[in-house]
């Protein structure tokens, strides 16, 4: 196992609301998923990224939300 997976698994990374550089709650990630608004609407909301939307929206990122 790689170092990072290591870290990973064990619970010692930065993930979602853990890191001091989170912009987005794990219940507003929950909300992006489910709101069928046009993206850029969605991003401007939350004052976020149209990139960060349609990542989650797609499950690239916040997975540990989406997928736990």
């Amino acid at each position: 196992m790689d170092n990072v997976a290591d870290a990973r698994a064990k619970g010692r990374t930065l993930q979602g609301v853990r890191s001091p550089n989170a912009k987005l709650t794990d219940e507003d990630v929950r909300e992006i998923v489910a709101d069928m608004r046009p993206g850029r609407k969605i991003a401007g909301s939350y004052g976020v990224s149209l990139r960060l939307i349609q990542d989650i929206k797609h499950g690239r990122r916040w997975q540990h939300v989406l997928h736990p």
